[in-house]
């Protein structure tokens, strides 16, 4: 990569980020792709388009909370946040305190937060990928295993910035059990416990990693484990006592109560839907389970063959343990829909990072069992099948917060930020 070639593509970035994308994912720097796709999704933030998604309302609460806030205010909700108790401006994690006072306070430009909040999400989203797809240029390319990747990729793709929180503390923690078990460095120890300080529910949904990070791999027992944490769901705990436990500090209860509500919204909404036929058929099969039901298969197959046992390196079994007991976290949590839900997806993206890995590693001979059984091939491709319409919402999803401005000129956006639109919306406006 010559000094013109980055510059060419620091420009392309700034006016036609497609171009961009397809020049920097065919250089052969991992550290130039790294920095031009952090840069790509940074700029995919300053045009992204929010409506009345969350992040619309993370983007309001800089504006009218943290516009004017007093350091004396803003290192008050500091002590408050790490204490675990509620500020007024309703903060609860100290990452997004952190760039909304940034944003709202200091540099007093609100405008600036989706972009530096999609920096730090792509740094990682596309530090994830680029590791997990380290060996592609040397892998033998079959229909199967573009469905598999792709998978990956979609599972929760840059859409996931819109949250800010929960889904950036995702890709923090991939990034740095996939460096850490790579390199052995203890700094990326550090980073792994760097989520929960993103999102709160990584207190919990993290713990997974660490009991690997702790113990080690214990197969059999993760294994064991995760089968028989599906016959929890014909068990019915007392959730008042559960909820009683987690609400012991002010956080606490307010996001127990918020899981709640958040499960009952979401039965409520699936309940009108289907009653009212205004759900989308991929939406409805998504809903009733698909990933969860295309990731059994891969497990088994994994397992099965003997591929978790005795064939994955340190890098890929550990990232399988860790997605098998986070599935197990899922499927024992499952009286709250919310910590369920985004638990399964943290589980999900690590089997597939797993299985990804042991697909590409060059120092392994593909006539091992995984690869040569017809079984296990066609319990690969229904799982790829079973996950389509996933995919198809994914996609729905993605191309309704990406500008139609990001493509070509996405200064376009800067100057006249009335005129932006998402590219679902630009499909329908032209179609109609």
């Amino acid at each position: 990569m010559t000094k013109q070639d980055y510059a060419y593509n620091i420009i392309f970035a700034f006016t036609i980020p497609f171009l961009a994308v397809i020049r920097t994912l065919k250089s052969k720097s991992i550290r130039f792709k790294h920095q031009l796709l952090t840069l790509l999704v940074g700029i995919y933030g300053s045009t992204i388009f929010l409506s009345t998604s969350d992040g619309a309302n993370h983007l309001a609460k800089v504006i009218n909370e943290y516009s004017g806030m007093s350091f004396k205010q803003f290192a008050t909700d500091i002590y408050l946040i790490i204490t675990f108790q509620s500020t007024e401006a309703g903060s609860a994690d100290l990452y997004i305190h952190l760039l909304s006072y940034l944003c709202g306070a200091v540099l007093e430009m609100p405008f600036l937060f989706f972009p530096i909040v999609c920096l730090v999400y792509g740094y990682f989203f596309s530090g994830s990928m680029l590791l997990v797809f380290k060996y592609f240029n040397r892998t033998k390319k079959s229909l199967l295993f573009w469905g598999i990747a792709f998978a990956f990729i979609m599972l929760k793709n840059v859409e996931g910035a819109n949250t800010v929180r929960t889904w950036t503390g995702l890709w923090i923690l991939v990034y740095a059990c996939l460096k850490y078990y790579d390199t052995g460095k203890i700094k990326y120890i550090a980073l792994m416990f760097i989520p929960p300080f993103v999102h709160f529910s990584y207190f919990i949904m993290a713990i997974p990693a660490y009991v690997v990070l702790v113990i080690g791999n214990w197969k059999k027992v993760f294994f064991t484990l995760f089968i028989l944490s599906f016959f929890f769901s014909f068990l019915t705990p007392n959730v008042q006592d559960v909820s009683d436990t987690l609400s012991q500090t002010e956080v606490g209860k307010n996001r127990t109560t918020g899981y709640l509500v958040e499960e009952e919204k979401s039965l409520d909404d699936k309940l009108e839907n289907s009653q009212s036929g205004d759900a989308n058929w991929y939406r409805a099969l998504s809903q009733a389970g698909a990933t969860k039901y295309a990731t059994f298969l891969i497990i088994i197959s994994i397992f099965f063959t003997g591929t978790y046992s005795n064939n994955m390196n340190k890098v890929e079994t550990r990232l399988f343990s860790i997605g098998l007991l986070t599935l197990t976290l899922s499927n024992v949590t499952w009286f709250y829909y919310a910590l369920q839900n985004r638990s399964l997806l943290v589980g999900i993206v690590f089997i597939f990072a797993a299985v990804l890995l042991f697909w590409q590693n060059p120092n392994r001979k593909l006539d091992l069992l995984f690869f040569k059984s017809k079984l296990i091939s066609i319990l690969l491709y229904l799982s790829v099948l079973i996950l389509i319409p996933f995919l198809i919402l994914k996609t729905s999803m993605l191309l309704g917060f990406i500008s139609a401005y990001y493509i070509v000129a996405p200064f376009v956006v800067w100057i006249f930020p009335e005129v932006n639109m998402a590219i679902r919306e630009f499909i329908k406006t032209v179609i109609l």
